[in-house]
């Protein structure tokens, strides 16, 4: 049995697994489609091949016994057999055959679709995960939530009821012509020409609709960016009496939406319109040929009941040609707007390296030359490992994004940052979870209980172990102190982002959570800005506790004394490192310096002296 300095207490040893960094983050480039024909989507699209291939060979066939019947009946109207009537009954066998077919080719379609946005949502979905945090707080909510799911939901569409679709109208297509070709070649070239017609139509009603299709997914996301921003912040709203003033932005963007929607409409209406003229002028160049092959003596009446058939067969198929035109622009607005968003997250290089073993890497910290665009500016500073290190420096100072680079939730834009000689960028995620624990608004907490919070990032470990470290971590914290007055206690419902939490309660469950995991690096962003004073020396005792590095951002005096070192932040650079007692006698104080040695800091943090002026 081992001790663990944080809790005093005797845990069990967990035998340390190597971090293998061969496998490095990929290099983000334009976003890459999954295949087709793969998987178990191959399987689905050889169904619909089959299905594709049946359907005309029944409604042939469907038209072959029609015809039959009917020249039949013409020819002995009194004579009625049992071929007669096993005729009558195949009939509507055929048809429901038929329908049968079409049914299975709509489940088939979408399974295909499904499958594809699967695949093109996990990709997408890993590309968020992994993306610069720094990023993503830049995409709007809404239109990420738009992208997400309305555009992927395009291209489903376009895959289960265009592509699909499309494969079995091409055969059906075909089919139809064969049989036509065998009647006469004049029927096949009157019902070729009447569907080139209507695919000409509609390849050229493209663009506009293609137009009305991107302006309408457009104001979608205007709106739902707009919604997801104002349901957030209503008490802000109505604290400044902005009510009205939201209620006509609203209107405003409801009527642009609106007329955007409008003019979709008209324009998928246009190529429906389009459609059924084209099935009107295919089933008329059908007949004009009958009616000049038949009274030639070139053709029977039951040819023309045939012909008939076949051309009603083929308006659904040409009907789906017509709304595969609709979802194929409307995929390629959505998959441009994925692209668009794809490019807007950060590429990482390519790394590679041999395997690291979890206890060849310390909690030594190491920033060379780091640079990131309106936060941090060519800033090099270490840390020993198992040091307490008070980041300090006014808003915007660079502090949060100094914390965020060490955790892996943002990239530099020069420069490296190392943990345990270790490039951050080399460590796989769960490498780089075991090393470091982060408490601080980039990590809000998730919908669920307290215990599933605080469990959130242990995995691998027995039950009893992890219920022994879940109680030890929360008395610590103090959310056991808090969980007791809750008519649950840890299994009380947290809802998204903690929102039903006080704040300080908040802070004590993200610190549980991050040391529930025993790492060797403790990152704290502001966690002692809304602490009671119980809290506060549940937090101190903490700190002094952990037996690694500790980098705690503050803007509070009160971080001095819990310090070895100090590092001052202003605008992004680095203005002063060293022990607190040799930087205050370098740098001037507002508050006096016993109020900070004394363990009663009131005042505002240091501030840098220009000139060599001394306290």
């Amino acid at each position: 049995m081992s001790m663990c300095p944080c809790w005093r207490r005797p845990i069990s040893p967990i035998p340390p697994r190597p971090w293998r960094c061969s496998t490095p983050p990929p290099r983000f480039g334009p976003m890459k489609l999954p295949r087709l024909f793969r998987g178990r989507r191959r399987r689905h699209l050889l169904r619909l091949l089959a299905i594709g291939i049946a359907q005309p060979l029944l409604a042939i066939l469907f038209a072959w016994e029609g015809r039959h019947l009917f020249e039949a009946s013409i020819a002995s109207p009194a004579q009625e057999s049992v071929d007669f009537w096993w005729q009558i009954l195949a009939l509507p066998l055929i048809a429901l055959a038929i329908g049968l077919l079409r049914r299975r080719e709509r489940v088939e379609a979408e399974m295909l679709g499904q499958l594809y946005v699967r695949d093109l949502r996990k990709r997408l979905f890993h590309r968020i995960l992994v993306s610069d945090t720094g990023a993503l707080n830049a995409l709007r909510k809404g239109q990420l939530l738009i992208r997400l799911v309305g555009d992927l939901n395009a291209v489903r569409q376009w895959i289960s009821l265009g592509v699909a679709r499309l494969l079995v109208a091409a055969i059906a297509f075909a089919g139809v012509l064969v049989a036509l070709w065998t009647l006469h070649p004049y029927y096949a070239l009157g019902v070729a020409l009447g569907l080139g017609l209507t695919a000409t139509l509609l390849i050229r009603q493209g663009a506009r609709l293609r137009h009305a299709v991107s302006e309408s997914r457009r104001r979608q996301g205007y709106l739902a960016a707009n919604l997801t921003e104002k349901i957030a912040v209503v008490p802000t709203i109505r604290l400044f009496a902005r009510i009205d003033h939201e209620r006509r932005r609203l209107a405003r963007q409801n009527r642009r939406l609106i007329e955007a929607a409008r003019l979709k409409a008209a324009r998928i209406g246009d190529l429906r319109a389009t459609v059924e003229v084209g099935i009107g002028i295919t089933l008329v160049a059908a007949l004009a040929a009958a009616g000049r092959l038949v009274p030639a003596g070139l053709g029977s009446p039951g040819d023309l009941l045939a012909v008939f058939f076949l051309v009603a067969f083929l308006a659904t198929p040409l009907r789906h040609f017509g709304r595969a035109q609709e979802y194929r622009l409307g995929s390629e607005v959505a998959l441009d707007n994925l692209q668009r968003l794809a490019d807007r997250l950060p590429r990482r290089s390519r790394r590679t390296s041999a395997p690291i073993r979890p206890e060849d890497v310390n909690g030594e910290v190491v920033l060379e030359n780091v640079s990131v665009q309106g936060a941090l500016r060519s800033l090099s500073v270490s840390a020993r490992a198992d040091e307490k290190i008070a980041i300090l420096g006014p808003n915007g100072a660079g502090k949060s994004t100094l914390l965020c680079l060490l955790a892996g939730l943002r990239h530099p834009d020069s420069g490296r940052v190392l943990l345990g000689g270790v490039e951050v960028e080399r460590l796989p995620p769960g490498a780089l979870a075991e090393l470091v624990g982060y408490v601080g608004p980039e990590a809000p907490l998730l919908r669920g209980t307290l215990r599933s919070n605080i469990l959130y990032g242990l995995q691998g470990f027995p039950a009893a172990d992890a219920e022994a470290r879940l109680q030890r971590v929360a008395e610590r914290c103090g959310v056991s102190e808090f969980a007791s007055r809750l008519a649950d206690g840890l299994e009380t419902r947290v809802s998204e982002g903690g929102s039903n939490l006080s704040q300080g309660q908040q802070v004590r469950v993200g610190l549980a959570r991050a040391l529930i995991g025993e790492p060797r690096i403790l990152l704290l962003d502001e966690t002692d800005a809304h602490l009671d004073p119980v809290a506060q020396e549940a937090l101190e005792e903490v700190i002094r506790a952990f037996p690694g590095t500790v980098l705690l951002a503050s803007h509070r005096n009160d971080a001095l004394r819990l310090a070895d070192r100090v590092w001052l932040l202003d605008h992004g650079e680095l203005i002063a490192a060293g022990e607190p007692e040799s930087l205050l006698a370098r740098h001037k104080l507002v508050s006096s310096r016993q109020e900070i040695l004394s363990n009663k800091p009131t005042g505002p943090l240091l501030r840098p002296v220009c000139g060599g002026e001394k306290s």
